[in-house]
């Protein structure tokens, strides 16, 4: 649909349109909560990876811009991006593949700070889903995207995807290999 979002939600009271699915953030930030909001599970309507993750980069070796943008740094949400992005670059998809991974901050005993990874692979028209969660140290988030992402291809994944299972973890050629937030 087209339209900002008060042109959306304009199509939506006038009955042009059943239901709409926009960013709940965007709603907030705007002052557009209300009753007729619903979110949406990420159990049933997972995100794509880093979905709604803002970053701010800057030249490499500018020293001072580096450290006035690091009082935005929030740890928790550079975790949950890098770890998604490993999921995403270990699927060797890209923004329109039917994958979905969602990291969340979690208390893990013995893992100091520790992130949960949920993830699904679905078939293009959403008749077939696999599904798997794991749990590791924050520190090894890309490392922990990539593992769910093998076994999600493993587990069918790959056939969702259309291809022979291959589940390297590998990026594929010419792609740049580095994860953002390097400081």
């Amino acid at each position: 649909m087209r339209g900002n979002v008060g042109t959306r939600l304009r199509k939506l009271a006038d009955g042009e349109v059943d239901a709409l699915v926009l960013a709940m953030a965007g709603l907030a930030r705007l002052g557009l909560l209300d009753a007729a909001v619903t979110p949406l599970d990420p159990a049933q309507f997972m995100p794509a990876p880093a979905q709604g993750i803002l970053a701010v980069e800057c030249r490499t070796g500018d020293a001072v811009t580096a450290a006035q943008l690091s009082t935005l740094d929030h740890a928790p949400t550079r975790a949950a991006a890098i770890t998604e992005r490993g999921f995403l670059a270990a699927i060797e998809a890209g923004c329109t593949a039917p994958a979905g991974a969602l990291a969340e901050a979690a208390a893990e005993p013995g893992l100091g700070a520790a992130v949960r990874l949920s993830g699904l692979i679905a078939a293009p028209d959403g008749s077939s889903v696999v599904r798997a969660q794991l749990a590791g140290g924050a520190a090894d988030g890309a490392a922990l995207g990539r593992r769910l992402a093998r076994v999600l291809l493993a587990d069918g994944g790959a056939a969702l995807l259309g291809r022979a299972s291959r589940g390297t973890g590998q990026r594929p050629p010419g792609r740049d290999a580095a994860l953002p937030f390097a400081y």
